[in-house]
């Protein structure tokens, strides 16, 4: 107001009510008395209010990595239980289904022998056939298997959703973590990581290799009939007789080929599950420890940076306690350490500087 025109009769009191030249003598004096200091706080206290924020979020992503390998080691320990557990009880519920298959087949022997007691290796042989085809042995094991594949991919891609949707709840919003897990989140549900193809192809080669083994041997057992039974049978006894071998040696086989079978199949599962196993726990072991490198330099970066800002501090505590003494020495790191103790410093609010026995003060810092 003292520099404006309509106030130029007043301006001398309005300049002197205004107290700017207080202020400028203020800062004037503050400037031959403080100079130095308040340089040491621009270049050294200020940088420290730069780094500050980096150290600050080091120690969030830190924090965020070493929970989220936690969480993947605990994760990948439930998932592989669970995958053991189905695989478990796929394959028992496979075998109840192939031995009721193969019971269907033992009952329809007593009526086959009756109905091919008489009859040659060949006719023996299409009339066995046609008594499987009948009660749908092959086909019936065929959908067993498929059913049992299934049943496990189908296990399995819900146990990898679940794990999924849990990862997605780990980081706070926007963090970098967050960013990982969804990719993460991604491959957990996309074929580039499970790749359950192969896994039916290899539930495909055990229903290859099971049903023609089973239905060979089956039909081999005809052969194997005919040696012991005669062509042409006299009597009524030799006719019982010869249907009582045809029962005996067809369910003879018919348990042979089902122990086979149950044994192949146990084989041939048991290797495709392990298979989903390990490409599941390769992916959680390598993404687990390329998670943990990531900790690993956050937290040296941490380290670093604390680092930074602890020197800084010191160098910044140690021009105050100068200011203090009346002197001035450049700023070596002895001549810190001979000084400064500790200090801890909340930045823009206060700093506490400890120290050394023997320094003594000349004045006190200013405000």
């Amino acid at each position: 107001m003292a520099r404006e025109p309509q106030h130029a009769k007043q301006k001398t009191k309005l300049f002197q009510a205004s107290r700017m030249q207080d202020c400028l003598d203020s800062i004037r004096e503050s400037l031959v008395e403080h100079g130095a200091l308040r340089r040491s706080q621009t270049m050294l206290g200020s940088t420290v209010g730069a780094i500050e924020p980096a150290y600050q979020w080091a120690i969030d992503q830190t924090t965020d990595y070493q929970q989220l390998s936690k969480t993947l080691k605990r994760k990948h320990q439930e998932l592989q239980q669970r995958i053991e557990k189905t695989a478990q009880e796929v394959k028992e519920s496979l075998r109840v289904k192939i031995e009721a298959i193969f019971q269907d087949a033992v009952n329809a022997i007593p009526s086959f022998a009756k109905e091919n007691w008489n009859s040659n290796e060949v006719a023996m042989k299409r009339g066995w056939e046609q008594k499987l085809n009948r009660i749908r042995f092959e086909s019936r094991l065929k959908t067993a298997y498929k059913e049992a594949g299934g049943q496990f991919n189908k296990e399995v891609s819900e146990a990898l959703e679940a794990v999924r949707n849990e990862l997605e709840l780990v980081p706070q919003s926007n963090s970098t973590s967050f960013r990982i897990i969804q990719q993460m989140g991604e491959q957990f549900i996309g074929q580039k990581f499970l790749k359950m193809s192969d896994t039916i192809v290899a539930i495909s080669d055990t229903i290859g290799l099971g049903v023609a083994s089973t239905v060979g041997g089956v039909l081999t057992a005809a052969g194997v009939t005919m040696g012991v039974i005669p062509q042409i049978c006299q009597s009524k006894e030799e006719k019982c007789k010869a249907v009582q071998k045809i029962i005996e040696s067809f369910s003879e086989n018919l348990g042979f080929e089902k122990q086979k079978t149950l044994k192949k199949t146990d084989k041939y599962f048991s290797e495709s599950f392990a298979d989903v196993a390990k490409k599941i726990s390769l992916y959680f072991v390598q993404s687990q420890e390329g998670i943990e490198g990531f900790a690993r330099c956050l937290e040296s970066s941490k380290s670093q940076l604390y680092c930074f800002k602890t020197n800084l501090n010191k160098a910044y505590a140690k021009r105050i306690i100068d200011f203090c003494l009346e002197k001035y020495e450049p700023l070596a790191d002895a001549a810190i350490q001979q000084t400064i103790a500790k200090v801890e410093r909340n930045l823009g609010q206060h700093i506490n500087i400890f120290i050394r026995p023997g320094v003594k003060l000349n004045k006190l810092p200013p405000t």
